[in-house]
């Protein structure tokens, strides 16, 4: 395998990119980008024992979502990104999820996967990997 990078590659399709984008402008709080990357009606699909196992209608809900998250880790809540793939329909963001909460700590690694049409995020998948369901309680 060359160490050049292929245009072909998935990690370069333009889906990646953007999920890539949306991804890094979310770790550094610059929320008007995310937003311009996910459609008004994104519906959000997440798993795992805990109280955020459900399905956010929306942009808005999803934001408020993620706001709960924040405030329950005391703004701990953070990712760091493995990898990003991408194709013509979806993009997956494979990252590592770290957190404090009541002394405890948590991390565990979700693949998130993303339906793109048209340049924006219309649904999305975030499956975790056996996150400890004590810490959100």
């Amino acid at each position: 395998m060359s160490a050049t990078t292929d245009p072909t590659d998935s990690g370069t399709h333009p889906n990646a990119v953007r999920v890539r984008k949306g991804k890094e402008a979310f770790l550094r709080g610059d929320i008007d980008t995310v937003k311009e990357l996910l459609a008004d009606d994104l519906v959000v699909h997440t798993s795992g024992d805990g109280p955020f196992e459900r399905e956010y209608q929306g942009r808005d809900a999803f934001f408020g979502f993620i706001g709960e998250l924040a405030q329950l880790t005391d703004g701990t809540y953070r990712q760091e990104i493995h990898d990003v793939i991408g194709s013509d329909d979806h993009a997956v963001a494979l990252v590592m999820v770290r957190a404090e909460r009541n002394g405890k700590s948590v991390e565990y690694r979700s693949a998130e996967v993303f339906h793109v049409n048209d340049g924006r995020a219309t649904e999305a998948w975030f499956l975790n990997d056996n996150p400890d369901p004590d810490f959100w309680s």
